[in-house]
């Protein structure tokens, strides 16, 4: 079955009742059961959300994410256990050497100069094409 994703824009309060999600707004009120949410999105500074609704999503899987300011995900909230493969993943990054964090990490900051070095020459090539252009 297909998860639904809910998107909150509004001041509004998010409770359960009845293994159901109850969304209150000045302009109306409704409900959706919690086992057909996939993800949750808030997007307003002054939404309440009580913390047996945060759990009761968490433990049916249902991902809840929190928009900032400039209306991009800050934050998300996953279940820990929801599959055995999530454990074991972290597992093994808690239990890896030094050795292997270290190259990892020697790694990840290769990557990331070479992807900087590729964004500017990109953004370089795109300034001459606009001055051609125009």
């Amino acid at each position: 079955m297909l998860k639904k994703t809910i998107f909150v824009s509004n001041k509004s309060s998010l409770t359960t009742q009845n293994l159901q999600l109850c969304i209150k707004s000045e302009l109306r009120e409704s409900s959706i059961p919690i086992e057909d949410i996939g993800f949750l999105v808030i997007d307003h500074p002054e939404v309440f959300l009580s913390m047996p609704t945060l759990n009761l999503l968490v433990e049916n899987n249902s991902s809840v994410i929190v928009c900032g300011k400039n209306h991009l995900p800050n934050g998300m909230f996953l279940s820990l256990n929801a599959h055995h493969v999530q454990q074991e993943i972290f597992r093994n990054q808690i239990e890896a050497g030094l050795p292997l964090k270290k190259n990892l990490w020697r790694h990840h900051e290769f990557l990331g100069k070479s992807r900087s070095a590729e964004r500017a020459a990109t953004d370089t090539i795109g300034a001459v094409l606009t001055l051609f252009i125009e």
